[in-house]
């Protein structure tokens, strides 16, 4: 999920994300070949080791949705808690 934080209007978060399915199985136990257990697409040179699905055809996703919600609230308090100074837009 993309998800925008100012110190004026608190966060937004882009209804639309997107999942990263790694394309070669999960192997717990083999650490030699990371393509099973990295799905950022951004690390990977050679080949591409993701398929990217958009959350808005995932059916199973709402709830996550919300959960995310959640989190990003608990987060942006968190942050003006600990860095009030930041979110202070007196000039």
């Amino acid at each position: 999920m993309f998800v925008v934080i100012t110190n004026y209007a608190g966060a937004y978060i882009f209804p639309d994300g997107y999942i990263n399915k790694a394309i070669n199985n999960y192997e717990p136990q083999d650490f030699t070949n990371l393509t099973s257990h990295l799905t950022n697409e951004h690390l990977h040179d050679q080949e591409t080791n993701v398929i990217q699905i958009q959350t808005q055809n995932l059916e199973f996703f709402s709830p996550f949705y919300e959960e995310i919600k959640t989190m990003v609230s608990k987060i942006v308090q968190s942050l003006k808690t600990m860095h009030p100074q930041a979110f202070n837009c007196q000039q």
